[in-house]
């Protein structure tokens, strides 16, 4: 082991003798360093060190203080001590590799690296004595293979221009932060994990985070591991996170617009989550999967979420979900914030409100936190089961009539106290097949407070044996849902009959649109089912025609509605079956913009389609059809219904964001 100076101004170091001396200052002519051999640059004055070759070195120091030394060209050092730079311009861009197998630092006083840098010594600790930046263009910034990185409370930025800036590889390795940042600037880069066995991080002192700044779009590949930090977007361009991952918390400080993305078939757990926009600046959550919901975003620990604000979520599942009643929601996108549909578990409303979800069971118990004077309930009844086909003969036949959307009672204000018993309105059975007996169920009620409030389940849809095809009644309550539509009837041979549509289930906005009515053909091609209604405040669903089925009642802003043979959203009912099933209507986001009532479902048309069941909350099922001949099909069963809470805890702040239960 022995120390070596640099000497004679500018020059390369390579495996020469030219440059080196045995003593500061000194006469050259001392052999090359080895990795056992620390190396200084203490000699005054400006000169350019260029880097030729595979070097190694133990410490390398440079002390400069009266001018500058540039560094340059594309020679590797690996280095098995620690590194100190001051006054410096690092412009070589070979790789610097860290091989020590004990504790070493590395202090650059505001200097950067153009040089990309690989950590890979067992055992090995690389701390962090100020701040960091490496802007490697077109390299793997940062390659981290075995030891420890420890950032020690200090910003460690790469700012390459390179689709990975930062990487783990095949090895033991630790990201420690101890209050540090890593900012991963570079224009469209990556935090790539993709091999994360024997990948840990560690939080020590302080709670430290990993950012992406950059305007583009950029990936975080997580490989399933835990990340002791908070996790930043903070620029313009979409984050992708892939990997079922952990972190402390996830945040965004950006100051545009900007998403974060998840990835289907994974789960993200979070201690918090702090993520959230500005009315400006507004903060996309969704899922690389459109229509997708199992993108799991999962709070670990107990608490909620409720600090985030001016969201727009689509297609994203949040866990723990607010079981029947037994527990509240625990994530609260804010008041001002978008359910852009596809989302289960997260409540639309401001974070200082509570609100429970009713499914099944028959008590509730009141909160120790109960607002008597802010509170809102919301009840939706059972849909009404669609009728089944019926032939008397091949020249009397009706299709299945639509089950009735059931009703809707809206309560506000409500003084509780101790246990509440309440029902939850089951939707009506499918009626059957045959000749006999095939009358939809009726839609159970929805109740409140042993009774005291009630939204009544939709009625049945019923094929008789003249024959006829009578779409249900909907519910009853603050506003009644919307009847099912007939099926078709026929009095000529060799004509199909088909379903009519379900009525849409009553919301907050008004009354449930009624089904539209099937159509008849000897043509299986031709025949098409009535159009499922509009949910609260929405319109009916369209009569079918040839070939074109009924088309799917709007929701309440005059949208959602299913064309023919395809399935509603929002709320809007589906569009009628072209010699098939019936098409879903969808559950609404008329009550907190998180859930509401459903939109009914379309006839079924063609030969011998059973009826479709309605979709949750409260949407009455569909008809089913006949054939040619004297064969017959079930209707759908109708939709369950629910009740949904929200308070202001006595002693909030209170908010009228609780009851305008538009979308």
């Amino acid at each position: 082991m022995a120390d070596r100076y640099w000497v004679g101004g500018t020059g390369t170091w390579d495996t020469t003798t030219t440059h080196w001396s045995a003593s500061s200052g000194g006469s050259a002519g001392a052999t090359a360093p080895t990795a056992a051999d620390s190396v200084f640059f203490d000699q005054a004055g400006t000169y350019t060190v260029t880097l030729t070759g595979a070097l190694t070195c133990l410490d390398i120091t440079v002390t400069n203080s009266l001018g500058i030394v540039t560094f340059t060209s594309t020679g590797s050092i690996t280095i098995s001590g620690s590194m100190s730079l001051s006054r410096q311009r690092w412009n070589a861009t070979g790789t610097l590799t860290f091989n020590a197998t004990t504790s070493k630092t590395i202090t650059t006083n505001g200097g950067s690296l153009s040089s990309p840098i690989t950590f890979n010594g067992v055992g090995g600790t690389w701390v962090l004595s100020d701040a960091l930046t490496i802007d490697a263009v077109n390299a793997l910034a940062v390659n981290l293979i075995n030891g420890t990185l420890d950032l020690n409370g200090k910003t460690l930025t790469l700012s390459a221009s390179t689709t990975a800036a930062f990487a783990t590889n095949v090895g033991t390795k630790n990201l420690t932060f101890n209050g540090g940042s890593l900012i991963i600037a570079a224009n469209g880069s990556s935090f790539n994990n993709a091999t994360p066995t024997g990948f840990t991080t560690t939080a020590g002192t302080g709670t430290g985070s990993i950012s992406f700044p950059n305007p583009n779009a950029k990936t975080f590949v997580g490989g399933g591991s835990t990340f002791n930090c908070t996790l930043n977007q903070s620029g313009a361009g979409a984050l992708i996170i892939t990997g079922s991952n952990t972190f402390l918390n996830i945040t965004n400080t950006a100051t545009d617009p900007t998403a974060i993305t998840f990835t289907n078939a994974t789960t993200t757990t979070v201690a918090a989550f702090t993520a959230t926009g500005t009315a400006i600046n507004p903060l996309t959550l969704n899922n690389v999967t459109a229509g997708g919901t199992t993108a799991v975003i999962a709070l670990s620990g107990g608490g909620s979420v409720t600090t985030p604000d001016y969201l727009s979520v689509k297609d994203l599942s949040f866990t723990p979900f607010a079981t029947n009643g037994t527990a509240p929601y625990k994530w609260y996108a804010g008041a001002n914030s978008t359910n852009g549909g596809n989302n289960t578990g997260i409540a639309f409303i401001a974070g200082t409100s509570t609100a429970y979800f009713l499914a099944s069971g028959t008590s509730f118990t009141t909160p120790a936190d109960w607002n008597n004077s802010n509170n809102s309930i919301h009840l939706i009844g059972g849909g009404g089961g669609g009728s089944g086909s019926r032939a008397a003969s091949t020249t009397n036949k009706a299709g299945g009539a639509g089950g009735g959307g059931g009703g809707y009672r809206g309560l506000t204000n409500q003084t509780l106290s101790g246990a509440i018993t309440y029902a939850i309105g089951a939707g009506g059975t499918a009626g059957a097949a045959g000749n006999v007996g095939n009358t939809g169920g009726t839609g159970g009620t929805t109740s409140w407070n042993s009774g005291a409030s009630t939204a009544t389940g939709g009625v049945g849809g019923s094929t008789t044996a003249t024959p006829t095809s009578v779409g249900g009644a909907g519910g009853t309550g603050t506003y009644s849902g919307g009847a099912g539509g007939n099926g078709s009837t026929t009095t000529t041979s060799g004509v199909i009959a088909t379903g009519g549509g379900g009525g849409g289930a009553a919301g907050p906005n008004g009354t449930g649109g009624a089904g539209g009515r099937g159509f008849a053909s000897a043509t299986a091609a031709q025949t098409a089912g009535g159009g499922g209604g509009g949910n609260g405040g929405g319109s009916a669903g369209g009569n079918a025609s040839a070939s074109t089925g009924g088309t799917g009642g709007n929701n309440s802003l005059g949208s959602g509605g299913g064309a023919s043979n395809t399935v509603g959203t929002d709320g809007g009912g589906g569009g009628g079956g072209v010699n098939s099933a019936g098409k879903a209507g969808s559950r609404g986001l008329d009550i907190a913009n998180t859930t509401g009532s459903a939109g009914g479902t379309s006839g079924s048309a063609g030969s011998l389609f059973s009826g479709a069941a309605g979709v949750l909350y409260g949407a009455g099922g569909s008809g089913g059809t006949t054939n040619t001949g004297i064969g017959t099909a079930a209707g759908g069963a109708g939709a369950a219904g629910m009740i949904f809470i929200i308070y202001t805890p006595a002693g909030a702040a209170t908010t009228n964001s609780n009851f305008f239960m538009l979308f």
